[in-house]
């Protein structure tokens, strides 16, 4: 399938931005842009603390952007750019975070899992999937909230990381609603210059290439697990434990995700 890229895309020395969303093959792209740019051209920034900590001036500087950061943070990079993303089957997403962090827990220490900077690794690690997404202190359901639950409609549609957290109170009182936030996640996608699904790496691959005006050879599958469909995943799931009651939850966080995806692979498809 093609992927939807607007017309027009021509080698420059204009700057690239990449949303990198989480579990959607962000380090293959960050490695793809490392071989086409060069580390020196890539803004050292992963996230939206580290770049809250360059001035506009410095921002303006690099010639690449990829964190999981605040889109809206890098309206301050001045001059031409490019703007593109990856996405990936929704459902599939929230799966692979989770499994990504249990991994990721699994291979610690209990010492390294004790620090303070580890508490949601060490909560993933220690708890079962119904206590991990039902229970917990407040800064986990923050987490499971903020990266879990609809991340596409609410990071889109806000431009920030937090999106759904901002817009908490709004939406408690009856003054915005995620029709809303859908409408405006789709909005804002459409202003994107590229977009593209994670089976699609090869295509981004080319377009990196394109316009870095730099040969990228080799394929790039850093992290990507192929042999995984969400329905082993939830198997997987469930075999640690977690109830009906967990997978329907994951379900209800894909749920708006799941317009925004359609939509999205609906006007690919319209366009190849």
């Amino acid at each position: 399938m093609e992927s939807y890229v607007k017309n027009g895309s021509t080698p420059t020395d204009e700057k690239l931005v990449f949303l990198h969303v989480p579990k959607t093959g962000g380090q293959s792209v960050r490695q793809m842009l490392h071989d086409a740019y060069g580390e020196a051209a890539i803004c050292p920034a992963r996230s939206t603390e580290e770049l809250c900590t360059y001035s506009m001036a410095q921002l303006s500087e690099y010639r690449v952007h990829a964190p999981h950061g605040d889109w809206s943070t890098l309206d301050a990079v001045s001059g031409p750019k490019k703007v593109f993303t990856v996405l990936r089957d929704p459902l599939d997403r929230i799966l692979s975070y989770y499994f990504y962090v249990a991994d990721k827990a699994e291979k610690m220490s209990a010492q390294e899992l004790a620090l303070p900077h580890h508490q949601g690794l060490n909560a993933v690690h220690s708890m079962s999937p119904d206590e991990y997404f039902f229970e917990g202190p407040p800064h986990l359901r923050a987490f499971i909230a903020d990266n879990y639950d609809n991340f596409y409609a609410y990071y889109f549609g806000t431009r920030r990381m937090d999106g759904r957290r901002r817009l908490n109170n709004l939406m408690q009182r009856g003054l915005h609603d995620i029709d809303r936030v859908v409408d405006a996640a789709l909005s804002n996608i459409d202003a994107l210059d590229g977009v593209y699904t994670l089976d699609e790496l090869p295509l981004i691959q080319q377009y990196i290439a394109k316009t870095s005006e730099t040969p990228l050879k080799g394929a790039y599958h850093v992290n990507k697990n192929g042999l995984s469909v969400p329905a082993d995943r939830l198997d997987k799931l469930r075999a640690r434990g977690a109830s009906q009651a967990v997978i329907d939850l994951l379900y209800s966080y894909a749920e708006h995700d799941r317009k925004i995806w359609d939509a999205v692979c609906a006007k690919r498809k319209s366009m190849s």
